[in-house]
This record gives C-alpha cells, structure tokens and sequence, in this order.
C-alpha cells in the first residue's frame, strides 16, 4: 500500500492538469462504456478532479466510474470514484487515492491490416503525412490508434513522455475480401511517443464523437485474429 504521503505524489505525477484520460463507466460489466476526458481543474489532498468531456457521452450524479491512463505503453494505470456533481459537459469526480492497475476491454488493440489495406493521412504539428511503407498503422482500439514511423526522428526529450499534441487523421478501410470501404475520420491527440528498434511508435487516442465505423473495424479484426480467417487474406 501507499503511504498517504506517496499516493498524492503518485496520483498528482500520473493524473496531470489539462491531460486527456480515459473514463470508464460499468468497468465490471459487458456493457461498459468508455470514453476521453480532460482534467481541468484538481484538488489532489481532497481526492477531487473536475473534467470536461466533448462529444455526446455523459455521465450523471452518483456513477461509480473508472479513471485511467496509460503508463509508458505498458500498464494502465487508474483511480476509482464516485461522480458527486455533474452540469452538462463538465463533472466532479471524488477519487479514493489508490492507484490500481487495470485492463480496458475496449481498449484492446487490433492489427486491421490482416483484412484491411489502408490509406489516408495524418496532419500533426502542421505537417502532413501519408500512410506509406514509411508510415504504418499498427494497431487500432475504440480509443486510439498507432502508427509505426521509419522515415523521421523526434527529439529525445519527446520520447516516453506524456503528450497533447492535437492532429487529425483522415483514413480509408478497404475490406480485401469484398472490397467494402469504411473510413475513419476525427480529430486525435498524440500522447506519446516510443523509440523501437524499427523506427518510432506513434500513440494516438481519439477525441470527441468517433466514426461509427470504427467498432465494425475493430469487430472484423477480432474475428479474423480468433477465426483463423487471415488464410482467406493471403
């Protein structure tokens, strides 16, 4: 267990002002909801932070909701609370200051290139780039997507930090198998970036409303990954 002392340096480090997380509501259950918050103000010795949330998604007074964030791409770090106000796209959450390390279930990652190619775009920081062998989609989630970069450098202090850098990205799903299109579409934060042995792996979390494709995506991607479908792809 923490100390007292320890779980507010701990929560304050990983659950920082302005930064975007994910909240989830019936965490236990198969009808688990999740989407991206923004913490805009925070009381860490009440066990307090106020966020806003975009898009349609609400909560309401007296949810028990779940909090959490990714730590270096490798755990999920989260708080539990209780919704103790809630006024349009703003709302209070009281937390008991614990950090506890969970999965998502709708955050799990798929590779839609067993039965998808892809094409599209991202604009980042100004810049523009096209999905090319130099740049790579390698996995797709209801609340984000990464790419594999080759043909860039970012500066070390950027990497393995947490990130807000705001973008759009702009792509095209073509099923190979009938040749159906369904395509993604929105606005993205760029959270964070890791250096691999094959280039830069680039995280990106979606914000605001979602395409309505995306969960048929990520659905045949399950599908051909559990099925063995992947044969019918070649």
């Amino acid at each position: 267990m923490f100390k007292k002392r320890k779980r507010y340096e701990e929560i304050q480090d990983h659950f920082l002002l302005n930064s975007h997380v994910d909240l989830a509501i019936n965490y236990e259950r198969d009808n688990q909801s999740t989407s991206r918050v923004i913490i805009r103000k925070a009381d860490y010795f009440k066990h307090l932070l106020m966020m806003y949330q975009p898009g349609d998604f609400k909560v309401r007074r007296g949810q028990v909701v779940n909090i959490s964030t990714l730590h270096f791409r490798e755990k999920r770090i989260s708080l539990f609370g209780r919704v103790i106000q809630a006024d349009s796209k703003y709302f209070i959450v009281q937390y008991k200051p614990e950090i506890v390390f969970i999965n998502l279930r709708r955050g799990f990652r798929e590779n839609p290139k067993i039965i998808f190619d892809i094409d599209g775009k991202i604009e980042l920081l100004k810049r523009r780039r096209s999905i090319s062998d130099k740049l790579i989609l390698k996995d797709i989630s209801i609340t984000g997507i990464g790419f594999l970069l080759n043909g860039y450098k970012w500066r070390k202090d950027i990497l393995n930090r947490q990130l807000n850098f705001e973008g759009r990205i702009s792509l095209n799903f073509v099923n190979k198998k009938d040749q159906s299109i369904y395509v993604v579409d929105g606005d993205v934060n760029l959270v964070r970036v890791i250096q691999t042995a094959n280039g830069f792996i680039e995280g990106y979390e979606f914000m605001g409303k979602k395409s309505d494709n995306l969960s048929k995506i990520i659905m045949d991607s399950q599908i051909a990954h559990r099925q063995g479908e992947i044969k019918y792809y070649g």
